[in-house]
């Protein structure tokens, strides 16, 4: 027996491959930056974005002052030699996704790899970006999710819980005897 996936009320089987890839984007756990400049790794996500595009979204993804500060900014070639956070990498990966206005956003893992400020960057954009797209987030991470909409646990592949932060705190089952085994424990709130 197989499941159905519908967006705005129609399957995605209806919709046609071609449709659906330009509804979603997705960014992997493991990004990989082109060895190009910035913008054209931006718009690999959408060929004929503009400059102005791209500007506005690395201004809401907190990293125009940084590409700014590069040696030919937006033409900066991504070498081993530029200085990217592993933060910034991702943003510039998301900026990317970001750029085609996708009507759902998928993000594997997104803060596995980052600093706390880093990840406190990208659970705000993950939390804007929600106001303007249906955001799915793959987390182990508690803390990069705990602000969702709907938490979905699975356990061997199936989901055994599926409610908000507070509700599945409250149930006292899987997910919250997963935070008490967390290193998480103490950044979020488990009352």
């Amino acid at each position: 027996m197989y499941g159905d996936i519908k967006i705005g009320g129609k399957s995605i089987y209806e919709i046609g491959v071609n449709s659906l890839r330009e509804k979603i984007s997705f960014v992997p756990q493991d990004i990989e930056l082109l060895n190009t400049s910035i913008k054209e790794n931006i718009k690999c996500g959408k060929m004929n974005a503009s400059d102005e595009e791209i500007i506005d979204i690395c201004k809401k993804l907190k990293l125009h002052e940084k590409i700014m500060s590069l040696p030919q900014g937006y033409d900066t070639i991504i070498t081993e030699r530029v200085n990217l956070s592993g933060g910034e990498k991702q943003r510039i990966a998301i900026a990317r996704a970001l750029i085609k206005h996708p009507q759902i956003f998928i993000l594997d893992e997104p803060t596995s790899a980052l600093d706390l400020e880093n990840e406190t960057i990208i659970r705000e954009i993950i939390e804007n970006l929600s106001r303007e797209c249906t955001v799915i987030v793959v987390a182990h991470r508690i803390t990069t999710i705990v602000n969702a909409d709907k938490i979905f646990v699975f356990d061997n592949g199936r989901v055994v819980e599926e409610r908000t932060h507070k509700t599945l705190i409250n149930n006292k089952e899987t997910y919250y005897n997963l935070l008490l085994n967390s290193k998480e424990l103490n950044q979020v709130n488990i009352k």
